[in-house]
């Protein structure tokens, strides 16, 4: 009974401990947040609105929540929560706060700008973070380009891979990344380069550094980064022309996906020379 007792007050204090969060038509943000992964669209819209309505002052409670950390205590008292069946309590993990945090952005968009350094961070760690990341910076539009162009040079692979395939989701309001991206192709993480390979051709900004560096790629020691460099030439179109020599030594290229997709680029850059290729 008395460890019982000690749960309840360990609860209550954590309880009492927790920072402040704005509230909108009488539910706080929590609650909000909670409803933004709703399976209902009805509830779902209306959690977007609230999020929307709160705007900036939600940005302190997310930003605290991004910064969330599991505490001895915390993990003892759950221990303990664990080992009795009376009293029935859910403490909410520091990383699922950073996932909520995360799907908030998403719905607020460009309004969380302050918070594109925390998002970047989560990409150090789970898929669920990772994706949820891509859509959050993805939906920031122009005022996340120049972020994610220093987060290219961040010491964390993880991290400028997920910088380098953002700037392709936001597409021609990216065109100031193209150098920073057309640098990505010499990165030593292969990932990287697959993603700033794509992202290139999305932007679909056929300058020539753009078009040099991605002929080089098509000779990437990593299948996926030819592929994708194919791929995004086909985007560029006669305005690539000059790489269809480079695209014709794929066609016997042992993927299979990279010679379809050389396929396809050889014939949008240079018409005639893909005529004569059989479809393969």
């Amino acid at each position: 009974m008395a460890a019982l007792f000690a749960v309840i007050l360990g609860g209550l204090a954590w309880l009492a401990m927790r920072p402040s969060e704005p509230v909108y038509q009488g539910k706080g943000l929590s609650v909000w947040l909670r409803d933004l992964r709703a399976n209902s669209p009805a509830v779902h819209q209306r959690a977007v609105e609230a999020l929307h309505e709160m705007g900036t002052n939600a940005l302190p409670a997310l930003h605290d929540m991004f910064r969330a950390q599991d505490s001895r205590l915390k993990m003892k008292l759950i221990g303990l929560l664990q080992r009795q069946s009376l009293v029935r309590v859910r403490i909410p993990m520091a990383r699922d706060q950073r996932i909520k945090a995360a799907w908030a952005c998403v719905a607020l968009g460009p309004v969380s700008k302050p918070l594109i350094p925390d998002l970047l961070a989560m990409t150090k760690e789970q898929a669920d973070d990772y994706n949820a990341t891509l859509y959050a910076l993805g939906g920031m539009g122009d005022v996340a380009v120049m972020p994610l162009v220093l987060a290219l040079t961040n010491k964390n692979s993880q991290v400028r891979q997920v910088a380098a395939g953002v700037l392709g989701l936001i597409g021609r309001g990216a065109s100031n990344a193209v150098s920073a991206l057309a640098e990505s192709l010499h990165d030593a993480d292969a990932g990287v380069r697959m993603n700033a390979a794509l992202s290139l051709g999305a932007i679909r900004i056929a300058s020539p550094e753009a078009v040099s560096v991605l002929a080089g790629a098509l000779s990437d020691r990593d299948s996926a980064v030819r592929c994708n460099a194919a791929a995004s030439l086909s985007e560029f179109g006669p305005e690539a022309k000059g790489t269809a020599p480079s695209l014709s030594k794929l066609l016997d290229d042992p993927d299979e996906f990279v010679r379809m997709n050389a396929t396809n680029a050889l014939k949008a850059v240079d018409p005639e020379a893909g005529a004569k290729v059989g479809v393969k």
